[in-house]
């Protein structure tokens, strides 16, 4: 299963009974069944948040492949997020998200 839109708002952190700490992925709401014909496109056109979206997510011809390591690069933009409080990329337009260069971010110690 490939979920299209992992970003913060779509993660749940619960505590167990036995005290130890989980994180949930919900919102289901785009995600597709991985086919198993790997030639077999998921959908034309953009699909999920674009500031987490993977680039293949922005192809608006259909013809790269959306899989699982589309969902961990949101998984990165997410935790970039967490970390930084911004994106990694900037941009107005749906086109300008999968060419923006990241931004350098500096830990001051």
């Amino acid at each position: 299963m490939v979920h299209r839109d992992i970003k913060p708002s779509n993660l749940m952190i619960e505590s167990a009974a036995s005290g130890e700490v989980l994180v949930k992925i919900i919102d289901y709401g785009v995600a597709k069944v991985a086919a198993s014909d790997v030639t077999a496109q998921t959908q034309a056109g953009f699909i999920g948040t674009p500031a987490f979206a993977s680039p293949e997510q922005f192809d608006e011809a259909g013809q790269r492949q959306i899989d699982a390591r589309s969902d961990i690069y949101s998984l990165g933009v997410t935790f970039w997020y967490l970390l930084t409080g911004r994106t990694p990329f900037v941009g107005r337009q749906l086109r300008k998200y999968g060419r923006d260069r990241p931004r350098i971010f500096r830990f001051n110690n």
